[in-house]
């Protein structure tokens, strides 16, 4: 298992695990056009003038001048890209005139006012109360209230602290359950013992038919028409706004 004093923080390497990270969720569903990238490699608009007053480095800042970001235009439904997560879109932050607590509530969660400035929110939580938080000092990732299941029985090996509160990092490639314009999910309701509504293997069952996960053979599109059509009829709730329209004809 890798120790906690092997592991340093690299702005170089974190852009380029969030640009594989992106790239891998349009194969299943994310439209390539969702993802946005800084214009000539840094976002202007992020400053210390625009975001300083939320407490945060300027390590912290340099980064997220140049993460590209998942479109948040405040008017169409943000893609998840975690279950029931989005991540957040700095770059809209910065141009607008949001008050300090109400930011860092969103991005930092409820321990907002304990959280170190070193420590930066990657993701807002939206139907499930998951967080990521960026340590650029220690470089790793916290995953804020990680089901158990996962805590216990990781597909990435822990990191090992000394000091004990390091959180196990999770790979997300997994097996998926992704809605239309949404993410890819795992069915908690079943990691914590209780019983779902179905409708998780009946999503991945509509994923394995149109081929995933060989993207050799996955038919994205058909895929994303079958999976709408099929909560139509058996999940209605499920489906996000402007999903429910028929795509017959």
């Amino acid at each position: 298992m890798p120790h906690l004093a092997d592991i340093s923080y690299s702005q170089e390497t974190t852009i380029a695990a969030v640009h594989y990270y992106y790239q891998f969720l349009t194969k299943p569903y994310l439209p390539p056009s969702s993802i946005i990238e800084p214009p000539e490699g840094s976002w202007p608009q992020i400053t210390k003038e625009s975001i300083g007053h939320l407490g945060k480095t300027d390590e912290v800042i340099e980064l997220l001048r140049h993460l590209p970001y998942i479109r948040d235009d405040g008017e169409n439904e943000t893609p998840e890209v975690a279950p029931g997560t989005r991540f957040v879109d700095w770059a809209r932050f910065a141009t607008r005139n949001w008050d300090r607590e109400g930011v860092l509530l969103a991005t930092d969660g409820d321990e907002w006012e304990h959280m170190p400035p070193h420590v930066v929110g990657l993701a807002m939580e939206t139907r499930w109360p998951f967080n990521f938080h960026l340590n650029t000092k220690l470089g790793v990732i916290y995953w804020v209230k990680c089901p158990h299941a996962i805590k216990c029985a990781p597909s990435m090996e822990p990191v090992l602290d000394d000091a004990g509160d390091t959180r196990p990092r999770r790979s997300l490639d997994g097996e998926l359950t992704g809605r239309p314009g949404r993410c890819p999910t795992y069915d908690y309701s079943n990691l914590s013992g209780e019983t779902g509504d179905g409708s998780t293997e009946t999503i991945r069952k509509v994923y394995r038919d149109h081929g995933w996960p060989h993207l050799d053979r996955y038919r994205k599109e058909d895929c994303l028409k079958a999976l709408r059509n099929t909560l139509r009829e058996t999940y209605p709730d499920l489906l996000k706004d402007g999903d429910d329209s028929s795509d017959d004809g």
